[in-house]
């Protein structure tokens, strides 16, 4: 049975440039944009609600901003249970930006960097460090994840082994333990300690990252069609995967073709591991056994070109966002064909679609300014997509049901939730 989705919300002109990347946290949908903002969306509205009348928008870099990584924990103060929202980004400087909501409001981190492996806490604190800000600089980032060991409790911060990964330009992806403490006058502060360097076969740009805390495991997509996976505990490479299909047709066409890993995701318990790649213009997206290393299938549609036969591609355009939900029985799937696809893990088989249109963002009794440029086609390319847990939106349905929320070159954001169990 195919599934389903409503749109229930939309904010028209988000951004003032492509949306190039979203999250969902308990309080907030997070949209980051070419325009160098970084926006809070509250998720407890209605359907009937305005977004931008409770959104909260932060300017970070004028160089724009295109990935995103939020860290978020439940964390013990003062015998006081409170919920912990840190968020992660990068401009196109390459520089990675740490801050931590509260209140709607976004406040930059006080971050400490130590080229040494310190392994206590103790040690740390009493080493002098000068290197105190909210960024790293200095080093080409790209691709950006938070990884969440546990829960956090000040009682046991010595055993506390929270990690963040990043690429860099030329291939590398750094590691670093990331100790979280409250100062003498409350305020929170990172310690970023060096843990590892997994480097490429030969240099070139890593695109995308996934870890997997279950697993211990990360993995890295490169422009090039590899991908790389490691043990982060050790941060040695284990496997390496090619997009096989794209170097197939080069050698049987004579042609360069794209065959770049955009996007990666693990399934929540580690298992397998999901790629979005290219072939040529279209996209495919392949799945790979963690355990063994080995290709465990392929999630595709059928081609309609009289040319072909074989049915090789999963959207007719580059896939830019993937991501599982809760159970792990559900990925979904956004593309520059401007289609939200939906799939059974299980049968490897489409379950449902959403198409993407300009004309969603336009209410019917609000007229369209002189001055909005919309799209020419009639899709729009979407970059980003996540599922929403349930319980985190409000409206009908929101609690009984998952959700998507989506972003794209239109500067717009759509919101979903399954049809039905109301």
């Amino acid at each position: 049975q195919s599934r389903k989705f409503i749109s229930t919300s939309n904010a028209f002109n988000a951004h003032d440039s492509d949306i190039y990347a979203v999250a969902v946290s308990s309080p907030y949908t997070i949209t980051i944009g070419g325009d160098g903002y970084l926006k809070l969306w509250q998720n407890k509205i209605s359907e009937t609600d305005n977004p931008k009348t409770s959104a909260s928008s932060f300017l970070i870099d004028n160089s724009g901003l295109h990935h995103l990584s939020l860290f978020e924990s439940p964390i013990l103060i003062n015998l006081k249970k409170l919920n912990l929202i840190l968020v992660s980004v990068v401009a196109f400087s390459g520089t990675i930006y740490f801050f931590q909501i509260i209140h709607d409001t976004l406040l930059p981190l006080d971050a400490k960097f130590y080229q040494n492996d310190l392994q206590d806490y103790h040690d740390i604190l009493s080493k002098k460090n000068n290197t105190v800000d909210n960024k790293i600089t200095g080093e080409f980032f790209w691709a950006i994840e938070w990884f969440k060991a546990s829960d956090i409790s000040f009682s046991d911060i010595n055993q506390i082994q929270n990690k963040f990964l990043a690429t860099q330009s030329k291939g590398d992806t750094k590691i670093w333990n990331v100790l979280i403490s409250i100062s003498k006058n409350d305020k929170l502060e990172l310690s970023f300690i060096n843990h590892g360097l997994i480097k490429p076969k030969s240099p070139n740009f890593a695109m995308s990252l996934a870890v997997s805390p279950s697993q211990n495991l990360v993995a890295t997509g490169f422009q090039n069609g590899e991908i790389i996976l490691s043990q982060i505990d050790s941060s040695r490479s284990i496997y390496s995967f090619y997009n096989n299909s794209v170097q197939f047709s080069n050698q049987l066409n004579n042609k360069t073709y794209s065959s770049s890993i955009r996007s990666l995701k693990f399934n929540p318990d580690g298992s397998l591991l999901v790629a979005a790649l290219d072939s040529g213009s279209f996209g495919n997206i392949y799945l790979y056994d963690t355990k063994y290393g080995e290709l465990a299938g392929m999630l595709t549609m059928p081609t309609h070109s009289a040319s072909t036969s074989i049915n090789v591609n999963a959207h007719d355009g580059w896939i830019f966002g993937i991501d599982f939900n809760l159970e792990g029985d559900l990925l979904v799937s956004g593309g520059y064909d401007g289609k939200l696809k939906i799939w059974n893990i299980d049968t490897r088989s489409k379950d449902g679609q959403i198409l993407i249109s300009p004309s969603d963002l336009i209410p019917e009794d609000e007229d369209v300014r002189e001055d909005d440029n919309l799209p020419a086609n009639d899709y729009v390319a979407i970059i980003d997509v996540k599922y929403i847990k349930k319980g985190i939106r409000g409206g009908s349905g929101g609690d009984t049901n998952e959700g998507l929320v989506a972003v794209g070159f239109d500067g717009g954001i759509r919101w979903y939730r399954e049809a039905g169990g109301i």
